[in-house]
């Protein structure tokens, strides 16, 4: 049996929409559905036989979900992911391993990176970072709540010319501590794509054997500068503007502003954050 968990909350409330792909993935066979925010995660699973398959249907955000209420327990049966969100930025990363549209999940998350912040600790599958991001990650919900259409480059750009303010990040990796006076952004991540196809981490690899995560840290004091090197993301094309942007592997990261920000993981935020932590097991 091919036991399907979609959330109808993702793709803008139009998670449901697509359900009918999800047979592609074996048309001859037998589905059932369920809501997944309407059950019981870990019971659900545990129901399963072992001949059972589970595909999950979502975003970003419903994975956020589903790792977090696991918390590092994956089951032995298959579990298939296909892509029903807006941003679908884990596929963006693992779309060459695809087929069909469908991923096995199982063996990425394993292991999953945790972040801790205000003393609460999640995992994380794609990136978690402080600053201008969680701004927009957190103007897009916002909008998106109010039924309004949104893009993350248009609040990214509204953001560095007016709104946003950068402020002194306290950053250590691995032992090593470095001060940034004027920080916009600090991302730890596991995958290389966060905002909806931002390639904030392109030499990043999920499937490092050493499970590293790549910390970028974007610092300038001007701000028409500072967005054009940002404005190049989506290709990956910032890291070469390398008199303001760094990035730095490790698997111990503290990251500490001077005055509360906005902090995102997967695209859920929590508001006035002044620090975080990122621990690989």
């Amino acid at each position: 049996m091919n036991h399907v968990l979609y959330n109808p909350l993702s793709n803008n409330k139009r998670g449901a929409l697509k359900l009918g792909e999800v047979i592609k993935y074996a048309p001859d066979e037998e589905f059932e559905f369920n809501d997944i925010t309407e059950v019981d995660l870990k019971k659900f699973i545990s129901e399963l036989k072992e001949d059972d398959k589970l595909i999950l249907a979502g975003g970003d955000g419903t994975l956020s979900v589903f790792v977090n209420e696991l918390d590092g327990f994956v089951p032995d049966i298959p579990i298939i992911y296909y892509p029903s969100g807006s941003g679908n930025d884990f596929m963006k990363d693992v779309a060459e391993r695809a087929e069909n549209g469908f991923v096995y999940l199982n063996d990425y998350i394993r292991d999953l990176p945790k972040m801790t912040v205000k003393g609460k600790t999640y995992r994380f599958i794609n990136g978690v970072g402080l600053g201008i991001d969680g701004y927009c990650c957190e103007t897009a919900n916002r909008k998106k709540d109010m039924g309004k259409r949104c893009s993350y480059i248009s609040i990214a750009l509204r953001g560095f010319l007016f709104e946003f303010k950068p402020m002194k990040a306290t950053v250590t990796v691995d032992g090593v501590t470095n001060v940034y006076e004027d920080a916009w952004l600090v991302a730890a991540m596991k995958g290389k794509y966060f905002g909806g196809g931002c390639k904030v981490a392109p030499a990043q690899d999920r499937s490092d054997p050493d499970k590293k995560v790549t910390v970028v840290l974007i610092s300038c004091k001007n701000r028409v500068k500072c967005l054009t090197a940002f404005s190049s993301v989506f290709s990956g094309n910032h890291v070469k503007y390398t008199d303001i942007v760094k990035i730095v592997e490790g698997k111990d990261v503290k990251v500490e502003f001077d005055s509360p920000s906005i902090l995102q993981y997967d695209g859920e935020t929590v508001t006035g954050v002044q620090e975080y932590s990122v621990t690989v097991e």
